[in-house]
C-alpha cells in the first residue's frame, strides 16, 4: 500500500486536531485516507476529484464494508478534499489573483493551449507569469507532488456509464458488482490505458491471463467475457467482434450426486416445519431458493394442483405441478391459527 506524503499527512492531522478528534478517531480517519489514496493510484483516478470519492465508497460496498465504515470513510475523504480546496483558495488569494467565477472560467487561461504550426511541429502557448494557471499549478503541487507523472487515463466515465446502463436494463446489483469487478481488473491489467483504444487483443490477453496466471474456473472466465462484452457493446458503443485464440479455463467434470427415494424421505423426516415444507417445494418443483421463499397462499391453485411462480428466471411465469402430499400439507398450514 502506498505511503501518504509527509506534508499531506501532517496537514490532515492538524485539521483533525483543530476539529477536536480523539487519538483513536484520528488514526481511523488517516487509515481511510490512506486506503483512498491507494485506491486512486491503483485505478488511476484523480485523488482531488470529488467523483473519485463515490467510486471509492462503491468499492467499499463491494467489499461488504458496513454502512458505518462507509460513512466514516466518506467523511474522512470529504475533509481531505475540502482541505485541498481551501489550500488552493488561500494560495490564489496570497498570489493576489482573483478566483475565476463559473461564468468566465472558460475565458481564463487555466490550461496549456497547443497549436500546430505550418511545419507540423507543436508549439505551446505558455501562460503569463501572473496567470491563474501558474497559481493553480503551484497550489496543486503542494499535495500532488508525489503522484507519478504517467498515471494513465481515468476510467471514471466508464464506471459511471456502466452503472447507468445496468440500471436502465434493471439488472440485479450482483450483476453490477460482478461486471464492475472484472472491468476494474481489465483496467489494472492494461495499466489504465485510454479506454477508447481498447482492442480485441486486450480482451484476448486478459482472458488468457485469467486462465493461465490466475487459474480461474471456467465459469469465472465466462463471467469475465460477458462483462467485457457488455463493456464494449453498451458502455463504449464498439463492436466486440469474434474472439479467437483465447486459452480457455478447463471445466472439471461434474458427477451429480443422486440420492435414492428412501434417502430423500429420510432427509425430509429430519426437518421440522416450516423448513421441511420449503425443502419439499425446492426438490419437488425444482424451484430456486428465493422463488420458494417469496411464495404466498394466493400463488397456489389447490383445485388444479399447481403453483404459480411469478418473475422467474428470464422474467417468465412458471406453473409446476405439486404432489398430493405436499399440496395437502400446504392447504392445512395455510389455515393454521
Amino acid at each position: 500500500m502506498l505511503k501518504l506524503p509527509d506534508l499531506l499527512i501532517q496537514k490532515f492531522n492538524d485539521l483533525l486536531l483543530s476539529k477536536s478528534f480523539s487519538d483513536k478517531d484520528r488514526a481511523v480517519y488517516k487509515k481511510w485516507l490512506r486506503f483512498y489514496w491507494d485506491f486512486c493510484h491503483k485505478y488511476q483516478h484523480d485523488v482531488f476529484r470529488s467523483g473519485s470519492l463515490s467510486l471509492f465508497v462503491q468499492k467499499l460496498q463491494d467489499k461488504d464494508q458496513s454502512v458505518q465504515q462507509q460513512n466514516q470513510a466518506k467523511h474522512s475523504v470529504s475533509l481531505f478534499l475540502k482541505m485541498h480546496a481551501d489550500s488552493e483558495h488561500q494560495l490564489l488569494k496570497a498570489s493576489g489573483i482573483s478566483i475565476p467565477s463559473q461564468q468566465n472560467v472558460n475565458s481564463n487561461q487555466l490550461i496549456l493551449n497547443r497549436s500546430e504550426d505550418h511545419g507540423g511541429h507543436s508549439s505551446e502557448v505558455q501562460p503569463n507569469q501572473g496567470s491563474n494557471y501558474s497559481a493553480r499549478a503551484r497550489s496543486h503541487s503542494l499535495l500532488a507532488n508525489h503522484i507519478a507523472e504517467n498515471t494513465g487515463s481515468s476510467w471514471v466515465f466508464v464506471f459511471d456509464q456502466l452503472v447507468n446502463e445496468i440500471k436502465i436494463r434493471h439488472y440485479s446489483p450482483k450483476t453490477l458488482k460482478a461486471y464492475r469487478g472484472y472491468i476494474r481488473q481489465l483496467q489494472t491489467f492494461t495499466k489504465s490505458k485510454d479506454y477508447q483504444t481498447l482492442s480485441q487483443q486486450d480482451v484476448i490477453d486478459f482472458l488468457t491471463f485469467l486462465a493461465v496466471e490466475k487459474q480461474v474456473s471456467a465459469a469465472s472466465q465466462n463471467l469475465a467475457f460477458n462483462s467485457l462484452l457488455f463493456l464494449f457493446k453498451h458502455v463504449l458503443k464498439q463492436e466486440f467482434g469474434e474472439i479467437k485464440g483465447v486459452v480457455r479455463a478447463k471445466r472439471k467434470p461434474y458427477i451429480p450426486v443422486v440420492l435414492s427415494r428412501d434417502e430423500i424421505d429420510l432427509i425430509f423426516d429430519h426437518l421440522d416445519y416450516p423448513v421441511n415444507l420449503v425443502a419439499k417445494l425446492l426438490y419437488g418443483c425444482g424451484l430456486r431458493l428465493f422463488e420458494c421463499l417469496k411464495l404466498r397462499v394466493q400463488d397456489f391453485n389447490f383445485d388444479a394442483g399447481l403453483v404459480t411462480i411469478h418473475d422467474g428466471k428470464g422474467g417468465g411465469k412458471i406453473e409446476p405441478y405439486l404432489c398430493h402430499k405436499v399440496l395437502l400439507q400446504i392447504y392445512k398450514n395455510s389455515y393454521r391459527k
